[in-house]
């Protein structure tokens, strides 16, 4: 389901061979294309039932090309008399709207701008090839800081309606919601820092969307201290359905940094078709990277740790990677399953549940399948590494779970509670494995190098004698390691370093 170009209007609030398994049942290995590069954040799965391939390697960018026309915003211009010049700039964004054509690049002057209210960008039409570009002037540090414009729902600074529009090099502070793009085509959102909010940091909305490369910190501050206990609180990086009911489809989040948020780090809720990739997240509220109404999916080579107990919930530390069906109103969308999900050459420590799904309630669509969790490392956790909540007796019968190829450093590897689940070749640094037999298990010490948080993937190669080298089984749907190694194709190694 796709979003076309202008989207609805403003939201208000937040070619393969079919592979097998061990079974012989097929697997979708993903069909989608380099996600992001060229054209921002396409071909990252869809409703047709296959996951997105894995994201591509480096610091790819979302292109954009190149402005045809630039304008200019200072804090010494004028809304009045400013024409956009370099030496007649206008005063603010908001008096730069009627400018922002096809081509056009908005360039903010340093300086500390302080709207009144949010600034709403709404109906913004650039093209494939003429994208609009709201950013820093080069080398220029840019504020948006919102202490007198009131907090509220709305981001201080919304994209709403729009296609083709770049928003790259500002720090957006003290405001309710920070930085909101509502029902919106190809919008890419980068090098931004984001803090000091009440309620979500990044709010995605609409289809082809990017965030890239930003900084996200001390958000969703209306749940400090686990203030919201009934739960509704906002996330660093959040993702929703339009106002519509369409979902949020072809959404790359990758290489930002997410940290000390009272809410999940990253929330992607009623997305298909999405690739989570390269963040670092830590220290936040509940759960590190949040899937929730969620299919299509992509989560690879992310770091997600705790430090401290902050932020634990309800006492427990917050869980590293959660998949689940939570209840909405009636004019949400209606529950549908999480499937068709690859979440690998992950490293997550210090955390309580290290991978789970969950639900809140019994619905027919409350269900769960097409799952694999492979090469990903659990280090030092607190409580099981895979944890699965049975569906409800109205829900359809899950499908099946493969968990291979993961290093599990944790109390138990498994409460999975009757779940389809197949495990194998993984290695088990564990007290209790818990409820499922592994077919080829690796036991004792694992052999990761030098492992410590705060986390990089460097201290979790395997040292050359270690246990878990070359003891895995294929996994199809992870052909590089976190370091973009090709994997062995009949015996790699376990974890996220070949």
């Amino acid at each position: 389901m796709l979003v076309g170009p202008g989207c609805v209007g403003r939201i208000g609030e937040v070619g393969e061979a079919q592979a097998t398994d061990d079974a012989g049942n097929p697997i979708d290995t993903g069909s989608g294309g380099d996600a992001g590069s060229g054209d921002a954040g396409s071909d990252t799965g869809g409703s047709d039932g296959t996951v997105p391939t894995p994201p591509p390697c480096g610091s790819v960018r979302a292109d954009v090309p190149a402005a045809t026309r630039t304008l200019y915003v200072a804090t010494t211009g004028s809304d009045t008399s400013g024409d956009g010049s370099a030496t007649k700039p206008f005063a603010s964004i908001a008096g730069a709207r009627p400018s922002l054509k096809a081509g056009a690049a908005l360039l903010l002057r340093a300086g500390t701008y302080q709207p009144k209210s949010a600034i709403v960008l709404e109906g913004l039409v650039g093209t494939a090839g003429a994208w609009i570009r709201i950013a820093a002037a080069p080398g220029e540090k840019v504020i948006l800081d919102g202490s007198a414009a009131g907090g509220g729902g709305s981001g201080l600074l919304t994209v709403a309606a729009s296609s083709y529009v770049l928003v790259e090099g500002l720090e957006v502070q003290k405001g309710g919601a920070l930085v909101h793009v509502e029902d919106c085509d190809h919008v890419t959102v980068r090098d931004l820092r984001l803090h000091a909010g009440t309620r979500e940091g990044l709010l995605l909305v609409g289809t082809n969307l990017v965030a890239e490369d930003n900084e996200i910190w001390d958000v969703a501050n209306v749940n400090a201290g686990g203030a919201m206990s009934g739960g509704g609180w906002p996330g660093g990086i959040d993702t929703f359905h339009g106002k519509s009911g369409a979902l949020t489809t072809n959404l790359v989040v990758r290489r930002n940094r997410v940290h000390e948020v009272w809410g999940e780090c990253i929330i992607a809720a009623f997305v298909d078709g999405a690739t989570i990739a390269d963040n670092a997240v830590s220290d936040c509220y509940s759960t590190g990277i949040y899937g929730d109404h969620t299919r299509n999916l992509r989560v690879e080579r992310n770091l997600v740790w705790t430090t401290s107990t902050t932020r634990d919930i309800g006492g427990s530390a917050m869980t590293g990677v959660d998949l689940m069906v939570e209840e909405y109103g009636s004019s949400d969308p209606a529950p549908f399953a999480t499937e068709h999900v690859v979440v690998a050459n992950n490293v997550v420590a210090r955390v309580g549940t290290a991978f789970g799904w969950y639900s809140d309630f019994d619905a027919k669509g409350n269900t769960y399948g097409d799952l694999v969790f492979a090469h990903n490392v659990v280090w030092q956790g607190k409580d099981a590494a895979f944890r699965f909540a049975k569906p409800g007796p109205s829900a359809a019968a899950p499908g099946p779970i493969r968990i291979v190829d993961n290093v599990l450093v944790a109390p138990m590897a498994f409460d999975v509670r009757g779940a389809p689940v197949t495990a194998q070749g993984n290695c088990y640094e564990v007290t209790d494995v818990g409820d499922v037999v592994d077919k080829k298990p690796v036991t004792g010490a694992c052999g990761l190098l030098s492992p410590s948080v705060p986390l990089t993937f460097e201290g979790f190669r395997l040292a050359p004698s270690a246990k878990a080298r070359g003891n895995g089984v294929p996994a199809k749907e992870v052909p590089l390691d976190a370091f973009c190694v090709p994997r062995s194709a009949s015996a790699p190694s376990i974890g996220v370093a070949e």
